[in-house]
């Protein structure tokens, strides 16, 4: 089935239910028919499923329980069109019911899928839309009719990418804890000796060789870093609150700014003196200034932890990288040195080939540790990635806001109704503007 899928555009809206009804449902909006997968975190693996047959205009109800979970990837699939998306799970032609990542060894496809965030919505319906149709999503904002309609945010691809850390983690902890040992090694033989060989000598060699404890260093890490990652979500699920607050200040500042506009109107139209309305400035500014500093100072919090974040997942990325790398090496020269001790006995019938099978052993455990390190590697820099860019970005509205409050100063010390308090009104309002849309763009 070559199917492949061109630019969508994407109406999502939630229906509330009962458990009864609750599930995750896509809609065909468009006039062709499309072919659906969907892939979710299920049972501490990832799992793909497909492929559902989506007529026109009509839906399919592909979970039918209420939802658990606030990320779903979803692929859709049309002749002749490309479907593009950050994610990938396995599929094939036929249905398929997939568990886990490991596509290719298993002649599988690995396939693009994006993200859905139904937030804590127990029953969500996900509309397909023909591209060339304006529409409209959560929070009323005129999509655009060109390219896709990605509802990805970037605290919803943070949560999503640690979902992914966590899971490769697991997998990782799973071949590290892989057992290499312990092993009984000994051989026994006899030997003439004695005034002309009259006596038999027998001796034996005997030992137990373990080599679990190189890999004790890097499990203690993967523990520990299976730890922070649940304070890391923790701290993540906090920065939902940030755009509660941006919309808590943007309600007062445009109060704030619509007295300043009747005053000035007032004073115009002679309803109010020029006293009268610098008392009444005087009196708004400082309540302008704490929602302000407030909002800002919520941001230095905040930036303070993503960094933090940031600087754990480097550190610890690093650490079990390089313990990965050196557990093995570590084995094989204690492997090589027991396999000399051993050889400075008399005895070594059949000892060679069981330090040969050690030896496997221990290769197989570290092809493990190569094969899935890279991938907790891959998705923890995606990951930092992301907390880098949320930093920068709010960062940048921190000095936004300072400029801001700077303004509001100067405008502070304007004489009412000038034309210079005019123009720094208009700053104001248009920075605010500027800046809300910003701090929602990185954090909502």
């Amino acid at each position: 089935m070559t199917i492949r899928i061109f630019s969508f555009l994407v109406t999502v809206f939630i229906a509330c239910a009962t458990n009864a009804q609750a599930g995750l449902t896509f809609c065909n909006d468009s006039g062709s028919k499309q072919f659906l997968a969907i892939g979710y975190y299920d049972s501490g693996d990832w799992r793909s499923q497909g492929w559902w047959v989506l007529e026109p205009s009509g839906c399919s109800k592909v979970l039918n329980h209420p939802l658990q979970k606030t990320r779903y990837y979803y692929r859709v699939d049309v002749v002749n069109r490309d479907f593009h998306g950050r994610f990938s799970f396995c599929t094939r032609n036929e249905a398929f019911d997939i568990r886990g990542q490991d596509c290719a060894a298993r002649t599988f496809t690995s396939s693009a899928f994006r993200e859905l965030n139904v937030g804590q919505a127990h029953d969500f319906t996900f509309r397909l839309a023909a591209a060339g149709q304006s529409t409209r999503i959560r929070g009323g904002n005129t999509v655009s009719p060109n390219g896709i309609v990605n509802d990805l945010q970037m605290l919803a691809g943070i949560w999503s990418n640690l979902e992914h850390v966590k899971s490769d983690l697991f997998t990782l902890r799973w071949a590290a804890d892989w057992a290499v040992g312990p092993y009984n090694v000994g051989a026994a033989c006899s030997w003439d000796s004695g005034f002309l060989n009259l006596e038999t000598t027998k001796q034996r060699w005997s030992v137990v060789e373990d080599y679990n404890w190189t890999r004790e260093e890097l499990m203690d890490w993967i523990n520990t870093t299976q730890h922070e990652m649940t304070i890391i979500e923790d701290g993540v699920s906090s920065l939902w609150q940030v755009p509660n607050n941006i919309a808590a200040a943007d309600s007062g500042i445009g109060q704030y700014i619509a007295y300043f506009r009747n005053y000035r109107d007032d004073l115009e139209a002679g309803r109010s003196s020029v006293a009268q309305v610098q008392s009444n400035i005087d009196w708004v500014i400082p309540h302008l200034r704490n929602i302000l500093t407030g909002l800002k100072a919520d941001m230095v919090q905040r930036t303070g932890d993503v960094a933090g974040y940031l600087d754990l997942l480097s550190n610890r990325n690093r650490q079990i990288g390089d313990l990965a790398t050196s557990a093995q090496a570590t084995a094989f020269a204690d492997l090589k040195d027991d396999q000399a001790a051993s050889k400075t006995h008399r005895c070594q019938g059949g000892v060679t080939e069981r330090y040969t099978e050690i030896r496997n052993d221990l290769t197989i455990q570290g092809q493990g540790l190569t094969r899935y390190y890279p991938r907790l590697d891959t998705s923890m820099r995606a990951t930092q990635k992301q907390f880098s860019t949320l930093s920068v970005s709010a960062a940048g509205a921190q000095a936004e806001l300072d400029a801001l409050l700077a303004l509001i100063a100067d405008f502070a010390d304007d004489e009412p109704g000038s034309f210079t308090q005019l123009l720094h009104l208009n700053g104001i309002e248009s920075l605010w503007a500027e800046i809300h849309n910003g701090l929602n763009g990185v954090w909502n």
